[in-house]
């Protein structure tokens, strides 16, 4: 931008050096001429390429350095952003990178390459009788087994005994109830929601009503005098051939306390 004008006015000088030789110029007196002459001459040393000679001021070079600056920053520069590379995640089964498609399994490996995860079932824990029933001072235990045909065989005048039908048999579980201290002791267990279930070979069955002296031990209503042991039993009505079976399994359960009883 700056060489044009310098053209230009070598241009203008030139004309001026022209018409000043070759005549005068007309409707111009000689001191006008010499105005002209003198004008010229000060704009070529104004934009002289030699600092020595020009007539240019500290201030107005200032000026014209800033509109150049100001010009060669109008047209912002996009400096492209390098992108940052992936952290790494160091673990014990390697290192892993940061990825979006590890990110969205991270559920599925959360257990590792080293985790392993047993296939055995959850065994139940199981409590004693005592811890079922929960009754101060009196002692359950598990007595027998046995099948028949009627329950009690020899029953008294005024009792009526459990008897099964044809293809059936009755399993009778007996128990025994300790009273352990010196003063007798009255146990009423109808009115607690205690579950008894007999498995056999994956089959469970659920005790009958028994209409015994004592209401079995599922309805047991009894007292029970110091230092001496009550008899109860849990009867079940079963198809002649479960008297056949291999194993036999019975659980107590009053709430989160339960018993088991292999039946032998």
């Amino acid at each position: 931008m700056r060489h044009n004008r310098i053209g230009v006015i070598a241009v203008l000088l030139l004309s001026v050096c022209l018409f000043c030789g070759c005549g005068k110029l007309q409707n111009l007196s000689e001191e006008q001429e010499d105005m002209v002459v003198e004008y010229a001459a000060g704009v070529l040393l104004r934009y002289s390429d030699r600092y020595d000679l020009r007539l240019i001021t500290a201030e107005q070079i200032a000026k014209g350095e800033s509109e150049e600056s100001a010009e060669a920053t109008a047209t912002p520069q996009v400096t492209a952003t390098p992108t940052p590379e992936p952290e790494s995640i160091s673990g014990s089964g390697g290192t892993e990178t940061g990825s979006t498609e590890n990110a969205g399994n991270s559920d599925e490996n959360s257990l590792g390459t080293d985790a392993t995860v047993s296939g055995s079932a959850v065994e139940e824990s199981y409590v004693s009788l005592n811890e079922v029933y929960q009754v101060k001072d009196l002692d359950f235990s598990y007595d027998r087994y046995q099948f028949c045909k009627q329950y009690p065989e020899n029953p008294g005048a005024d009792m009526v005994p459990a008897k099964a039908g044809a293809n059936e048999t009755l399993l009778v579980v007996t128990f025994s109830i300790r009273n352990q201290s010196d003063k007798k002791k009255h146990i009423k267990l109808g009115d607690r929601d205690i579950q008894y279930k007999l498995n056999i070979e994956g089959n469970e069955f659920q005790p009958d009503i028994s209409i015994l002296d004592n209401m079995g031990l599922n309805y047991l209503d009894a007292t029970i005098a110091a230092k001496r042991t009550e008899k109860a039993v849990l009867i079940f009505t079963l198809s002649k051939e479960r008297e056949k079976a291999s194993e036999m399994t019975l659980t107590v359960q009053d709430g989160d306390d339960m018993a088991a009883i292999q039946l032998k």
